[in-house]
């Protein structure tokens, strides 16, 4: 190998701090002058779901009015439906009667409805299980044990047998064709 002196990496430090300056310039210029919103052509309407505040764009379907089964089932629909975005801290910016969206309000939504479907789901529950305990069995159930119980558990045992016996044997003539001629097999 060759060595490195300290002059050497001096200069090989002022090379590569020079380098990051340029680029660091380079995304500081990017990122003010990047295009990271959407103009909103059209009228928005402010919407409540489950205590969240959302701005329905236009486009926008009609929030659900049943109840989500569980929490993937609501967050899959507003994955689905991105007309929506949060009303505060959403990326909705109103300036000069334009309105314009930022290109991540889909994302920020997402961080967020996770929670609120969870709650949403969790209500539903509730809900369905206080019902389900208001009912009221109209007739009793009992079960009797029938003759076939007994044949069933016989015939499950002997099946369970022929096939541990199958396996043996299988497995003995598998090892007999790789030259294993002293394997002897039991019929």
């Amino acid at each position: 190998m060759f060595r490195i002196s300290a002059i050497s990496k001096v200069k090989v430090a002022g090379v590569v701090a020079a380098g990051a300056l340029t680029l660091g310039a380079a995304g500081a210029y990017a990122a003010t002058n990047a295009n990271n919103t959407t103009p909103v052509n059209g009228a928005t309407t402010n919407v409540t779901f489950n205590g969240l505040s959302l701005t329905a764009l236009p486009g926008a379907p009609a929030l659900p009015t049943t109840q989500f089964k569980n929490q993937g089932e609501c967050v899959s629909w507003f994955a689905q439906h991105k007309q929506f975005a949060l009303t505060t801290n959403g990326g909705l910016t109103t300036s000069n009667g334009s309105t314009r969206l930022a290109k991540s309000y889909h994302g920020k939504l997402m961080a967020q409805i996770g929670a609120v479907c969870k709650t949403a789901a969790s209500n539903a529950t509730t809900s369905a299980s206080s019902a389900t305990e208001t009912e009221t069995a109209d007739a009793t159930e009992t079960e009797t044990a029938d003759a076939t119980d007994k044949t069933d558990a016989a015939d499950k045992a002997d099946t369970a047998d022929k096939a541990e016996k199958a396996d043996k044997q299988n497995g003995q003539a598998h090892s007999a064709g790789h030259g294993n001629s002293d394997v002897e097999t039991n019929d």
